[in-house]
């Protein structure tokens, strides 16, 4: 009877340590799934935003924007050369995002426009 309440014990201890983990690793995905929505933020918003060539500025652009509820970019902070960032925020208006996931979701990209 003994064997038996140990075991129990023992079972129920990994069963709540199993349940704590999966709970834990829900609120935290897992950080390649962070580094794949970044890359993928990143890789949609060079697209979107083209070199402007009606400006003979070159610089870079470093912008740090979050994703609200409707999908749309947030420009939080943006730094670089003033007609060059009016540029970036003009085309970034126009910027939507479809996956839910990366709503509330802050992401910092640079936009190089050196020659």
């Amino acid at each position: 009877m003994k064997k038996f309440k140990t075991l129990t014990r023992i079972t129920t201890l990994a069963v709540i340590m199993l349940v704590s983990t999966a709970a834990l690793n829900a609120l935290n995905p897992p950080a390649t799934m962070s580094l794949v929505q970044t890359e993928m933020v990143q890789k949609t918003l060079r697209k979107a935003v083209d070199f402007p060539k009606y400006t003979g500025e070159a610089g870079i652009v470093k912008v740090q924007l979050n994703i609200d509820e409707n999908g749309r970019t947030i420009v939080e902070r943006i730094n670089g050369q003033p007609e060059l960032r009016a540029h970036v925020i003009k085309k970034l208006e126009n910027v939507i995002f479809d996956d839910v996931n990366l709503t509330g979701k802050t992401f910092i990209v640079k936009f190089d426009y050196r020659n």
